[in-house]
């Protein structure tokens, strides 16, 4: 993630790993739609992950 590794934990099927105060969540059963998502904590913002 910008060039640097990063760790990454599995929970519920899903892949969750951050930067600094961002987290992103990409879900593992890719059947499921508009559940990879990112939220900054800092910031109080969040959003989907779309694949493009």
């Amino acid at each position: 993630m910008s060039g640097k590794r990063v760790k990454a934990k599995r929970c519920d099927d899903a892949l969750a790993f951050g930067d600094g105060p961002v987290l992103f969540t990409i879900q593992g059963d890719r059947r499921l739609t508009g559940e990879d998502t990112w939220a900054d904590f800092d910031a109080g913002t969040k959003g989907v992950i779309v694949a493009e």
